[in-house]
């Protein structure tokens, strides 16, 4: 099974010669928040900024039930993704209650916009992606941008969530596909 972004000679190739099967390119939608503005409650989260291994494993087994066609997140698969790039920082933020591990994001920023660039959420409580998307506003302050994207692809119930702070779906004004 191969996922993401072939590019046409890839997809000529695959199809000729390892039977891919030609699945119509699905539109990619461009999620932005609407709003800066940050609700009157503090969620009960605690939002630890950071990377941590052993933290990340910790959640992709608690969270990997919901993602059941998806790349692997725990730590190894973060650090080789995230860390180390050259030119590229990436700011890794922790959702923690009662001693564990509930959502994980990690967010890349400039002047010109912030992007969530991966979220994982092990689902019970939609205070921890209340508590990570307020730390994402308060990076996005910290940067003067207004502006917050990501994708989010075939995650009804985060989206949902999201969609209650202030998040909404269009389609990526790039054309990408998937």
């Amino acid at each position: 099974f191969c996922y993401g972004f072939p590019g046409d000679r890839a997809l000529r190739l695959g199809l000729r010669r390892t039977a891919y099967d030609d699945i119509p390119p699905q539109p990619l939608q461009l999620w932005r928040r609407s709003h800066l503005r940050l609700p009157w409650l503090a969620p009960r989260h605690r939002v630890a900024a950071g990377f941590d291994a052993q933290t990340a494993d910790l959640l992709w087994e608690r969270s990997r039930h919901r993602y059941a066609v998806a790349v692997a997140r725990d730590g190894a698969a973060l650090a080789r993704r995230y860390l180390g790039r050259p030119g590229v920082e990436y700011t890794h933020l922790v959702a923690w209650h009662r001693g564990l591990p509930e959502a994980l994001a990690v967010v890349r920023a400039s002047r010109e916009a912030v992007w969530l660039a991966d979220l994982v959420w092990d689902g019970h409580r939609p205070g921890a992606l209340e508590a990570v998307d307020r730390a994402i506003v308060k990076l996005a302050r910290r940067w003067g941008t207004e502006r917050l994207e990501m994708w989010l692809e075939a995650d009804e119930v985060a989206g949902a969530v999201m969609r209650g702070l202030g998040w909404s779906a269009q389609a990526d004004p790039r054309g990408l596909h998937w």
